[in-house]
């Protein structure tokens, strides 16, 4: 079933809210509930497939308008520039846009639970030139420590030979008979 037949079985007219959904369907249900012909078998029979059609329709303009408008609200989050930022303030304070705007339809992960994929954290409230600035510190910093590690290695290695060399030694026993052993 298409978006725009589940519009007609819920007896809709585009654009429509969560709220004007919901209250559709809450009729439709009363109206087409099957314990209502419970006295006439074919009637009850149609009240069930035509209710059958309601909850597919429901359900699938649910996800719908659920999803446009976490897409609508994490697009509205992250505004590209200061023009966009003043047009997203003045939209939420002021009227509705209608969930086919051209803001709804944004590609995002979503969870299991229906939220973003990513929590609202400091970290992704950082701008990507903030993130990657923090990232090149840190990749500077790992190897400059792995620079000296490597010195102070070198160091002790050419300063005290046998400290090393015995565990070595021991351990290249060890694999070697380790291996002669399987023959």
């Amino acid at each position: 079933m298409n978006i725009r037949q589940c519009y007609e079985v819920l007896e809709l007219n585009p654009p429509v809210s969560l709220d004007d959904l919901k209250q559709a369907y809450k009729d439709l249900v009363q109206v087409w509930h099957p314990d209502r012909f419970s006295h006439n078998p074919r009637l009850r029979q149609k009240a069930e497939e035509k209710l059958k059609q309601i909850n597919v329709a429901y359900e699938s303009l649910e996800s719908l308008l659920k999803q446009q408008a976490l897409t609508k609200q994490t697009y509205s989050q992250r505004p590209a520039s200061p023009q966009a930022r003043s047009a997203t303030s003045q939209t939420s304070q002021g009227s509705h846009s209608s969930p086919h705007s051209a803001n709804s339809y944004h590609w995002q992960e979503f969870t299991k639970n229906g939220s973003t994929s990513q929590p609202k954290t400091f970290w992704n409230q950082l701008s990507l030139k903030t993130r990657m600035q923090i990232y090149g510190i840190i990749l500077t910093i790992g190897i400059f420590a792995l620079i000296w590690a490597s010195i102070v290695f070198a160091y002790l290695i050419t300063t005290y030979p046998l400290f090393f060399l015995i565990p070595l030694s021991l351990i290249g026993i060890y694999f070697g008979l380790r291996h002669l052993s399987k023959y």
